[in-house]
């Protein structure tokens, strides 16, 4: 599923087990989902990612940009629960993460979460 048909009108997915595809961005510690790499600062029409240690988790499975505020920004699929639950900025978070992978250098990362 695309980020776009989460925050259409007509489907209601809060509550439910769903899998997503689109960029991941991990921006200072805070790891989100975006639609594409244009909407990167628009957190209203992001999902934001809730897993303990994400970012730890992360540089110890897939490859990092070096310096910056930025360290991933990256095609991928998640998998979770989606919730309304608006915090900082963001809308929705996805919770109870199954499975992650990232797609980076033509290769499939997946996530030891």
């Amino acid at each position: 599923m695309q980020i776009s048909e989460i925050f259409s009108s007509e489907n209601n997915f809060v509550d439910s087990k769903i899998t997503i595809e689109g960029v991941f961005v991990m921006n200072c510690g805070v790891g989100y989902f975006v639609k594409n790499t244009d909407g990167i600062g628009d957190k209203e029409e992001s999902i934001f990612i809730e897993h303990e240690d994400l970012e730890n988790k992360l540089l110890s499975s897939v490859p990092a940009f070096g310096g910056g505020e930025i360290s991933y920004c990256d095609k991928a699929k998640i998998s979770g629960f989606l919730i309304y639950k608006p915090s900082n900025g963001f809308l929705f978070s996805l919770t109870k993460i199954s499975d992650f992978t990232i797609y980076k250098y033509d290769e499939e990362f997946n996530v030891k979460l």
